[in-house]
């Protein structure tokens, strides 16, 4: 039979903090991303996602704006930079131990997150993790072309992604995640984990007899 494996969502879950939004406003401090109103556009996007209700083709299209027509390379360095200086300071320390406590019990580690895989990757190459599913972004001759690559990791799309990823179904497969979203995800797992939920997740997992933490 095939390992164990473990599967944490990346936002609010490993990190206490938006790592999409977060680098926008990085972005913009930056001078790398003209955008009147970014605080606004980004609260407004959080809101829907929050409640389970966001347009994935528009908010694809706008938060992947900055990187169109950048080289990768560029790129990654720019989300290297980001997770250092922003980042670093949010990673949640119970998470990081719940993630080592897999480890070390030879269970496969995997960080599964609906944000765009540049900025999951940079995040995760700060965590030492580097087994990611992410929103794949179209590259051509090493440059991003503003589209979008395959399934995005939201929602359903998201556990089907891991169920693609995985291929054959795990000796049992543990899930972590914050979010109603995740809802598809956690119902996949052998054993579900939520972690500082949303309301509507909270619920679901009081009647689900799900386990919730409080991790810092």
């Amino acid at each position: 039979m095939s390992q164990q494996v473990a599967v944490f969502d990346l936002d609010h879950t490993l990190i206490d903090t938006d790592s999409a939004n977060g680098f926008g406003l990085w972005a913009h401090r930056q001078g790398l991303w003209a955008m009147d109103d970014l605080h606004g556009k980004l609260a407004h996007w959080h809101r829907l996602y929050v409640e389970g209700a966001l347009p994935v083709d528009e908010y694809l299209a706008f938060i992947i704006s900055p990187f169109t027509g950048q080289h990768r390379d560029t790129v990654a360095a720019w989300v290297d930079a980001f997770a250092k200086e922003e980042v670093a300071p949010k990673v949640r320390a119970d998470a990081m131990s719940a993630v080592r406590r897999h480890q070390q019990q030879g269970h496969r580690v995997i960080v599964a997150s609906a944000t765009i895989a540049p900025i999951v990757e940079g995040v995760c190459r700060l965590l030492g993790l580097d087994e990611v599913i992410a929103t794949e972004l179209a590259v051509e001759g090493g440059v991003f072309t503003g589209q979008c690559q395959g399934v995005p990791s939201l929602g359903h799309g998201k556990a089907w992604r891991l169920a693609q990823h995985l291929g054959e179904k795990p000796a049992l497969l543990h899930a972590y995640s914050d979010s109603i979203n995740d809802l598809a995800l956690l119902s996949l797992a052998d054993s579900a984990h939520v972690v500082t939920p949303d309301p509507k997740l909270a619920a679901i997992a009081e009647v689900r007899g799900w386990p919730v933490y409080h991790w810092r």
